[in-house]
């Protein structure tokens, strides 16, 4: 053991590691030695970065893929990555983003554009040589850490697209810093595979945030058609089609009629084959789109609506396609539900893997959504010393559940709210309902004032004004909304918000979707409380332990905590909390 220790030191970025880095260092030691799955369940602040690389490195794994969801997300491997180096560890690290974050193209012209429409662009620019940039490279000096900026600098130097020389660098490097997709999209995964040469049975995997990824595949695999891309198509047609298109105009406003009627904020079921009966053809819109494209030399909407339609005309098995509102916007979606699907393929595909998050539901979670293999998986749970600091209150008797929901149900959470708020240390009070719709029932009962409700043009700073501003206020958002994880309250060295309210229990609603996603898992097992545990009770309780996070930033911050749902006091939410060191008081609603 003593051995092995020295052995992880050596690839600790710091001199000294604390003793539960060394712990977690040694856990992914393990788990590559044994081709394992870790879930490892850390505080925020906890050093998991370093621990988990420290470990990986020790083992002698080949290749290490360190998957991040948001570029913000990639300092920490870069910054112990690089200091590795600097302590004389032989290193080639590359990070590997989308071609869309690496292009050199004027940020402003690209950066609003999803990938889809980026795709697009850069395929015209590339049959039009209006790209200055190769996109082959024979030979190249680079660091040993190659990071986004980087790349970009010697994409410009040597008039090469940054993305060819990420690709050539990758053959040679031991550590990928990349985004999801890349192993999780399957395109990218097999051109990982074969143009990085990456041999995915010798690769370890680790998977910061990881409480993200089924959302994430989910969300990659699906697309969208929004009802402001549909009038910008019917304004292209109108410009440029002349009067031959009339038969593709009047489908187009026949989309727009369905989105009127159908769409909801749950999102309404539409069948493909009432989609397409009214769609025209993909081939004869892309032929049009063409036709734009010549003439204006950017990516045309009715190329987007084009392959939307090719998209639905294909739609797997385990898709369904909605008509959805999210706060006054219109859209069409294929919202892809299986997501173990694809999840299996890779887990199964891999040597081994960690994935490392505060909020990790329990492994029976993984092995039904991700379809990991419940002999694999390996399990540890850090002591939350932040728990002691949470004073979480759970209300019997009252209940958000889509079936009691009335207008006196919403008067009620209204009186509750109101009474919290006029306790004399409740200051800045955040209230979290599970749904627009729900806060906007419940809004015209309040009392409260001064008062902030956020909408979707609602803007972090906006919320820090109020409460700077006002010495007792309530700030009111909503649970899947922006501001539930990864903001922070804070101001002058210190977090603004002192209570919590939970106004209902954030479950995801019940879309055709889930309900898809339920029936498949009741399907395999045969119990229909375990799989909606699954699918709705552990997505629930992730998010109020996020929602909590939002009022502990430091080892110094207290906060009180509201939760106004009785399924919050069941057994398995109980022993949720339990693992973060919270110990719920339960009380009836008077």
């Amino acid at each position: 053991m003593e051995e092995l220790v020295a052995r992880i030191k050596g690839f600790f970025p710091y001199m000294n590691p604390r003793s539960g880095q060394l712990e977690l260092a040694r856990l992914v030691y393990e788990s590559v030695v044994g081709s394992k799955i870790l879930l490892a369940r850390y505080p925020v602040g906890f050093g998991k970065t370093a621990a988990a690389l420290a470990g990986a490195l020790a083992s002698g794994v080949p290749r290490i893929v360190y998957l991040a969801h948001s570029k913000s997300q990639f300092q920490a491997p870069i910054r112990e990555a690089a200091r590795l180096v600097d302590r004389g560890v032989g290193l080639a690290v590359v990070t590997l983003t989308s071609k869309k974050d690496l292009c050199l193209f004027p940020r402003k012209l690209v950066t609003e554009m999803d990938y889809d429409r980026f795709a697009r662009f850069c395929l015209l620019k590339r049959v039009s040589r209006e790209c200055p940039y190769k996109d082959t490279i024979e030979s190249l000096e680079v660091p040993q850490v190659l990071t986004v900026s980087l790349l970009r600098r010697l994409g410009r130097e040597k008039q090469v697209c940054p993305y060819a020389v990420a690709w050539r660098a990758l053959e040679k490097a031991r550590i990928i810093i990349a985004s999801y997709p890349y192993l999780f999209d399957l395109s990218l995964l097999n051109i990982l595979v074969e143009k990085g040469r990456v041999n995915l049975s010798e690769t370890l995997v680790i998977i910061d945030e990881a409480h993200n990824l089924p959302t994430f595949i989910s969300d990659s695999l699906s697309s969208q058609l929004s009802e402001s891309t549909i009038r910008s198509a019917l304004r292209e047609i109108q410009r440029f089609g002349g009067q031959g298109f009339l038969e593709i105009r009047e489908a187009l406003k026949s989309f727009l009629l369905l989105l009127d009627k159908k769409a909801s904020e749950e999102g309404e079921e539409i069948p493909a084959e009432v989609f397409l009966e009214i769609a025209p053809p993909s081939t004869s819109l892309n032929l049009l789109a063409q036709a734009v494209e010549q003439k204006t030399g950017t990516v045309s909407a009715v190329w987007y609506v084009s392959e939307f339609i090719s998209k639905v005309e294909n739609m797997p098995g385990d898709t369904v396609l909605l008509a959805l509102d999210e706060h006054g916007s219109k859209l069409f979606k294929i919202h892809f539900y299986n997501v173990s699907r694809i999840a299996r393929k890779v887990f199964q595909s891999i040597r081994s893997a960690v994935l490392l998050s505060a909020t990790l539901p329990p492994a029976d979670y993984y092995t039904a959504v991700l379809g990991i293999e419940k002999d694999k998986l390996l399990e540890v749970t850090y002591p939350f010393a932040w728990g002691e600091n949470v004073e979480l209150t759970i209300t019997r008797g009252i209940s958000s559940r889509y079936v009691l929901r009335t207008g006196e149900l919403y008067k009620r959470y209204a009186r509750l709210i109101d009474a919290i708020f006029a306790e004399p240390e409740s200051l800045h009070v955040l209230a979290v309902f599970p749904s627009y719709s729900f806060m906007m029932e419940v809004y015209p009962f309040l009392k409260a004032r001064p008062r902030l409700m956020e909408r979707h043009d609602t803007a972090l700073d906006e919320i820090l004004n109020f409460l700077l501003e006002n010495r007792k206020g309530l700030v009111m958002i909503v649970a899947w909304g922006k501001f539930s994880e990864g903001v922070e309250f804070r101001a002058l060295k210190k977090n603004l918000i002192d209570t919590i309210v939970i106004a209902g229990l954030p479950v995801p609603t019940p879309s055709p979707s889930n309900q898809r996603l339920l029936k498949t898992l009741k399907d395999a097992t045969g119990d229909w409380k375990w799989a909606w545990n699954q699918v709705f009770l552990y997505p629930a309780l992730m998010k109020t332990i996020q929602i909590i996070g939002r009022g502990i930033r430091s080892e110094t911050d207290c906060i009180r905590v509201y939760l106004l749902d009785e399924r919050a006091a069941e057994p398995e939410a109980l022993g949720f909390f339990e693992l973060y060191g919270i110990a719920p008081r339960v009380f009836p609603e008077n």
